[in-house]
């Protein structure tokens, strides 16, 4: 960079911090086995994490999700996009409330999210690799 230092805003830091954060509170999956103690409809959106997301990003999407017998299934849709594609998300939860899956469509690279449910909120992290995107996953029972 020509001996230039690159200065990072204080806000893509602090979003920063929250999405690992994110992650972190759902750290690495245990070796807990799946449950179904977590069992029911959840349903709720993503937000963009703009400091840390390129500007081809989509729009938030709203989520519906269900947890039966420990494993997760559900779509994601995007929010003011016509003719969107709907996201699945495929995943499973252990009994201490971790969770991980996959949320893909037919033209979108699969992307890996995690989080961790506590009481009747449903919170992760969702990064895309190769659009350079961040979100967070907020959803709670219905």
């Amino acid at each position: 960079m020509n001996g230039m230092k690159r200065h990072i805003p204080a806000m893509a830091v602090t979003a920063a911090g929250v999405l690992l954060a994110a992650a972190a509170g759902a750290g690495p999956v245990s070796a807990e086995p799946i449950s179904a103690k977590f069992d029911g409809i959840y349903e709720g959106s993503r937000q963009l994490i703009a400091p840390l997301s390129g500007r081809e990003c989509e729009a938030p999407s709203r989520y519906t999700i269900e947890i039966r017998n420990g494993l997760i299934s559900g779509k994601a849709v995007p929010d003011g996009v016509r003719d969107a594609a709907e996201y699945a998300v495929k995943g499973f939860v252990t009994s201490d409330g971790f969770f991980t899956g996959t949320h893909e469509a037919e033209t979108v690279e699969r992307t890996l999210i995690q989080g961790r449910i506590d009481g009747q909120k449903m919170v992760g992290g969702l990064f895309t690799k190769g659009e350079n995107c961040a979100w967070i996953v907020k959803l709670d029972k219905a």
